[in-house]
């Protein structure tokens, strides 16, 4: 076998020898009309990798010595520099080559070109979601070296190009993607992030030479709230661009696409403009069925729903009677309150048999129209599969709305990955106008000219040209987006802020003020700007606004498209936005991600991991708006709702238990999406305006010992307490263990007589702790003890009386926190005996003996007279403390 090898090995060194080339060659067009250009050449066996300008490219060998690969051209003048490397990625410096190529063709930007194109971000499958790039130039390569998509985690490898009309998909997991959407669709590459379900924003950037540099290519802010298509939400369906040629960050040129092909059935609005024939209007099915009916208008002029309606309850807010009137084949028709466009009712048109005029329909007399004059009548209807046509037209057929009433039936994918979607369709170019700030509660902000404090709405004129504003509608909610109509006159100036008066009060509106006929919600609620594609209403721009405290508002910054959408502390009507957040002193100041028997969480009793907010600050915080998050990339993880406030000084107890819907105004803590990981991660705060206010990144947590700050709200170093302390001031522990008092025991005194006695303790502590003794403020006036030496003394006075009085001795060590011991000793005061002559002697004369009962310590006196009438006592004899 060995003899074989040698031998083996020599032949291939010898045909290898044979074949191998000791030259480097380069060679390409020197002028080519198509940017993606094909280099060839020959190297030596050693070449693994050839590199162009630096960045390595897949290479063809068609031989032992001959390769290819192509290379996408950026500029009209191309210098490209060809290495080449060995196996070890090692510079083969005598291999190199440089190409000189001129491009005659036009020089395309990827980010006129390349879209966010597909977004699959809440699988039925898990670990099913793709993100999908469409290139939707017709003649032009990309190169997406080193570009990278913010908010997946994911940059692409050296060599990676995107040709003209194709597509790149990315996916979470390549097994999983191929068992739900099939192993034949290419996927460039897997992203490690993960695809949030509650919305976020989706980047593909081109990276510069400094980050200053960097090139946004595309960029989506996806969300699962209206007005995003639900379908996207879990129920199968992928979000599908309309129009890769229009904006791709507008919700309006977005679909998702029902995975049974049955979409429920939406209301779809109908206009037609015509001269009056006739001041009768028939409304009738052309056939037996059903379908309802609301918001039928009729107006002067050409433009649907400005002006006074014509028709008298055209809303169907009242009761079906003249001036409607109904024939008898439309005998069961009826106002429904249970299905309706907007208000609160609508018309069931039931019919029986088909209609044509007033004999066979639901019919009233208008208010006079002028026959020859203009007219536009709009309304809205509720497809229905019972039933062929719906028409409403003026007698003589000089204003007629005939259509089908039969919902649309599709066949389409749910999702289409690396594939054309079907959703597919052209539509006019979004205006440059964007909704850019709303104050839904208005406290001292602007006032209209009647002098109210009104809600109110800006629009933006991102362009370089006025626009015309008939024909676009504002909606405060989303049922019902052509709720109020521009005027016909209306116009925003390039660059213009335009305040509308979002007041429900048109009737105030003048040439210089617009005035809505609606009022936002407060605290929590949308609008929506929208026009009109073929007769049905897309949304252009909208502001969902949540958990605004009055007087803030809501709104982009910086203004108009790339604009990110947050609350605002200094409100800014007609002027460009300021998104600065009011300066606060807020720290992330202790934390437990290992609670398993410390502290449990008043809702669900469970020992879930928690943190603590300190302001530091000398006034109170509103905390509405502000972010808190594990991910510091992800900085719209949780936003605090509003209602929770940290007065100065005071702490915030933050629940991190996954339970952000047991948050309510009745509870003083706060409980927040995400948990924390015990073998480590971050912790952020962030202002409203994206300013990061504090972070911490902490490693692997022992089990109910947390860490933080110490002093509260220090920027220093970090500390372990074994002794957690949530929602009050952080303790290092200095001290393992308290003073102990040696006994002291009961005592008794009389009045007018001192006490004292020495107290002693002990403490296990090394080194010792410093000893500091101290009475409680039970301990009576004139009572004291020496704080080194516990030396206690005190006299009662008469004033204080006899009687038992209760003295706590403490002593107090030096650790951090202070730990004590204590005795509560009980001092029985009495008052003096009287003194009691218990015997007299007269021993011989001259000498008389007393005796008395006497206590230890007492000096007595004995006093006497020679003669009664003296005035003066004479002392006899001074003993102490004898009989």
């Amino acid at each position: 076998m060995k003899s074989y090898l040698s031998s083996a090995r020599t032949s291939i060194l010898s045909r290898l020898a044979a074949a191998d080339t000791t030259n480097f060659t380069a060679s390409g067009p020197d002028t080519t009309a198509n940017n993606l250009v094909a280099l060839t050449g020959n190297a030596p066996v050693e070449v693994n990798t050839i590199r162009v300008n630096g960045m390595a490219y897949p290479v063809t060998w068609t031989s032992v010595t001959n390769w290819s690969l192509n290379v996408p051209l950026s500029a009209a003048r191309n210098t490209l520099v060809i290495q080449a490397y060995d196996i070890h990625g090692n510079l083969l410096s005598n291999y190199t080559a440089t190409v000189s190529v001129q491009y005659t063709g036009a020089v395309e930007q990827p980010q006129d070109h390349i879209v966010i194109n597909e977004i699959m971000y809440h699988p039925v499958v898990p670990d099913a979601e793709f993100v999908e790039l469409y290139n939707h130039s017709t003649d032009f390569t990309f190169e997406l070296s080193n570009y990278r998509i913010n908010g997946l985690g994911y940059s692409f490898p050296e060599g990676v190009t995107m040709a003209p009309n194709s597509f790149v998909v990315l996916a979470k997991d390549r097994g999983v993607f191929a068992a739900t959407f099939g192993g034949l669709i290419p996927v460039a590459g897997e992203f490690n992030g993960q695809l949030d379900n509650g919305g976020e924003t989706l980047t593909l950037i081109k990276p510069g030479a400094t980050p200053d540099q960097d090139v946004v290519v595309t960029r989506v802010r996806y969300d699962r709230d209206p007005p995003w298509p639900a379908l996207a939400d879990g129920a199968g369906a992928s979000l599908q661009l309309i129009d890769p040629e229009q904006d791709n960050n507008r919700v309006g040129n977005w679909a998702a696409v029902d995975t049974h092909n049955v979409p429920p059935p939406q209301w779809k609005f109908v206009t037609v403009t015509g001269t009056a024939s006739s001041s009768r209007l028939y409304v009738y099915l052309t056939s037996a069925g059903d379908v309802y009916l609301d918001d039928l208008i009729l107006v002067a002029g050409d433009t649907p729903g400005v002006g006074q309606n014509l028709l008298r309850n055209g809303d169907f807010e009242t009761v079906l009677t003249p001036p409607w009137n109904v024939s008898p084949n439309h005998a069961a028709t009826a106002i429904s309150t249970g299905v309706k466009h907007s208000g609160n009712a609508s018309l069931h048109l039931v019919a029986t048999t088909g209609g044509t005029t007033a004999t066979n329909s639901v019919w009233q007399d208008t208010m006079p129209l002028v026959n020859g004059q203009q007219y536009t009548l709009s309304y809205w209807y509720l497809p229905s599969t019972n039933g062929d046509g719906l028409t409403i037209r003026l007698s003589g057929s000089g204003i007629v709305s005939t259509h089908s009433i039969q919902p649309p039936q599709t066949t389409l994918d749910p999702a289409t990955p690396g594939a054309p979607y079907n959703v597919l369709a052209s539509m006019p170019p979004f205006p440059p106008l964007w909704l850019n700030e709303v104050q839904a509660d208005n406290l001292n902000t602007l006032a209209d000219n009647a002098g109210d404090f009104e809600p109110w709405l800006e629009l933006y004129n991102a362009g370089t040209n006025a626009l015309a504003l008939s024909g676009h509608f504002l909606s405060g909610n989303y049922s019902s987006l052509t709720q109020w109509a521009f005027p016909p006159d209306a116009v925003i100036n390039a660059g213009q802020f335009l305040v509308v008066w979002l007041d429900g009060e048109p009737a105030e509106a003048t040439a210089t003020e617009l005035h809505a006929n609606f009022r936002p919600a407060s605290g929590n609620g949308s609008v929506a700007l929208s026009r009109l594609i073929n007769n049905q209403p897309q949304v252009i721009d909208y502001l969902n606004y949540d958990q605004m405290s009055p007087g803030r508002s809501f709104g982009r910054y910086p203004d108009g498209r790339n604009g990110k959408v947050q609350p605002f502390d200094y409100p800014s009507p007609g002027a460009t936005n300021n998104a600065l957040s009011r300066p606060v002193t807020l720290w992330i100041n202790e934390w437990m991600a290992a609670n398993t028997r410390t502290l449990a969480n008043p809702v669900g009793g469970k020992f879930d991991d928690w943190f603590e907010l300190y302001n530091l600050g000398s006034n109170a915080v509103d905390l509405t708006g502000f972010r808190l998050t594990t991910v510091l990339t992800n900085m719209t993880k949780f936003i605090i709702p509003t209602g929770k406030v940290i007065p100065s000084g005071g702490f915030l107890l933050v629940w991190a238990d996954s339970s952000a819907s047991a948050n309510n105004t009745n509870r003083s803590e706060l409980h927040v999406n995400f948990k924390l990981n015990k073998d480590g991660e971050a912790i952020g705060l962030i202002a409203p305006d994206g300013t990061l206010i504090d972070a911490v990144t902490f490693g692997l947590q022992s089990n109910d010992v947390s860490q933080g700050r110490w002093p509260d709200g220090s920027g220093g170093g970090l500390y372990s307490f074994s002794r957690p302390t949530p929602g009050f001031s952080n303790v290092l522990p200095t001290s393992r263990y308290a003073p102990v008092l040696m006994p002291i025991g009961d005592k008794s005194v009389t009045l007018g007589s001192p006490l004292s006695f020495i107290v002693s303790a002990t403490d296990a502590d090394l080194p010792a702790q410093v000893l500091t003794f101290s009475l409680g403020a039970n301990a009576p006036p004139g009572a004291g003890i020496d704080p080194a030496g516990g030396l206690f003394a005190w006299t009662p006075t008469a004033t204080q009386g006899a009687g038992v009085y209760s003295i706590t001795v403490r002593v107090t060590d030096n650790g951090s926190p202070a730990l004590s011991d204590e005795e509560t000793l009980q001092v029985a005061v009495t008052n003096p005996a009287g003194l009691q002559i218990t015997g007299a002697t007269i021993s011989s004369p001259g000498v008389i003996t007393l005796n008395w009962q006497t206590e230890p310590g007492k000096t007595y006196q004995v006093q006497f007279k020679n003669d009664l009438n003296e005035s003066d006592h004479w002392v006899l004899k001074v003993r102490r403390g004898a009989p």
